[in-house]
């Protein structure tokens, strides 16, 4: 037929030019579905992969919390009946409990671990105004804040509905977009002062939410920087209110045990000044201080003088521990973290240690 073939049977040139740029297209297209399908199978993939990481850095972190608490007791055991070896000082050494991060190798991954002694924190529930005043000075925060914070937490404290100068009642709480009642009762947790007026995430929380990577933690068998030590950036926030703020120092009645509190911590007592808080810490981790004749060699026992109601000392007190422990494979992957608070009772042989709260963060 004319038009179609020519008196050789063949397809004019025209056809064939059509034929190929048919099969181009098709081609192209088909290679758009391949990718396609290669870049979804590729996400897939990762967000398995994701999936699988952290399950397994969840597992791994919780492995490092029943050994970091079965270190714990050791550790207390020991130091109960005073037979500390070489080789119980070594274990000492490795799971340190002035809250500095230790990290080691488990499982084929890394964990690090800080515990925490409650006795070493400001009770937020006992502690004297000014004391509470200094902690959130000390935090980096402007003046105003500072007044803002403390006097709404103290208001929130008390059982009438008046408030201080830069404080807050219900009147204001019942302003808010979502509205509710000052408690008028002591705090339930630390987390319960992001009802308070003036206090935000970032200011009770700090930098906690990165991984100990980010936090100073050395490589795997070191102590890294103790918690709650100062950066250097000047106008920066220096660290969380969650860092030394605790509401389970119960049975100190809100006395700060000298041999565990952070250098924020002993910042906030009066008369101490950033040097004599370095020192305090470097002597501590030679000796613990007893009594407040361990403070005259240091030239400091005006610092007891002039903290009579807030300082203890020894050991015997410390009963209650927070601890945190991260754990990740790679550091460019998952970052699993978790926080618990436990009670220690050596005595019940039973049931040595009860946890009393838990939490679970995804990093």
């Amino acid at each position: 037929m004319p038009g179609y073939r020519d008196i050789k049977g063949r397809f004019p040139q025209s056809a064939s030019g059509f034929a190929l740029v048919l099969i181009l297209w098709v081609v192209a297209l088909l290679s758009i579905l391949v990718l396609q399908f290669a870049g979804d199978m590729r996400l897939e993939t990762r967000v398995c992969k994701n999936h699988l990481d952290d399950a397994r850095a969840y597992y791994l972190a919780r492995a490092g919390c029943e050994l970091s608490l079965a270190k714990l007791l050791s550790r207390l055991r020991f130091e109960s009946q005073q037979q500390a070896t070489e080789e119980t000082q070594a274990t000492f050494d490795m799971w340190d409990i002035q809250g500095n991060w230790n990290t080691f190798q488990l499982g084929g991954g890394t964990v690090a671990v800080r515990i925490v002694p409650e006795s070493g924190k400001i009770d937020v529930n006992y502690a004297p105004p000014e004391l509470l005043r200094q902690a959130v000075r000390n935090s980096g925060l402007d003046e105003e804040t500072v007044n803002t914070i403390t006097d709404s937490i103290l208001d929130w404290k008390d059982s009438g509905n008046l408030h201080r100068t830069s404080g807050a009642n219900d009147e204001y709480y019942l302003s808010l977009p979502q509205p509710y009642r000052a408690k008028h009762a002591m705090l339930d947790s630390v987390e319960e002062l992001l009802l308070v007026r003036g206090v935000t995430e970032e200011i009770l929380f700090g930098q906690e939410g990165d991984c100990a990577w980010n936090q100073a933690a050395g490589p795997a068998g070191t102590v890294a920087r103790p918690q709650g030590s100062l950066p250097e950036e000047q106008g920066k926030l220096r660290y969380g209110l969650a860092q030394v703020f605790t509401v389970y120092n119960i049975r100190n009645r809100g006395q700060v045990n000298i041999n565990y509190a952070p250098l924020s911590v002993l910042m906030s007592l009066e008369g101490v000044t950033p040097e004599q808080a370095q020192r305090i810490v470097a002597q501590r981790q030679l000796r613990e201080f007893r009594g407040s004749g361990d403070l005259a060699p240091l030239g400091m026992q005006h610092i007891f003088e002039r903290n009579q109601r807030t300082l203890a000392f020894g050991k015997g007190s410390d009963n209650t521990f927070t601890i945190d422990v991260h754990a990740w494979y790679d550091k460019k992957g998952v970052c699993r973290k978790i926080r618990f608070v436990a009670n220690v009772n050596l005595t019940d042989k039973k049931n040595p240690a009860t946890v009393l709260k838990w939490t679970d963060f995804v990093g």
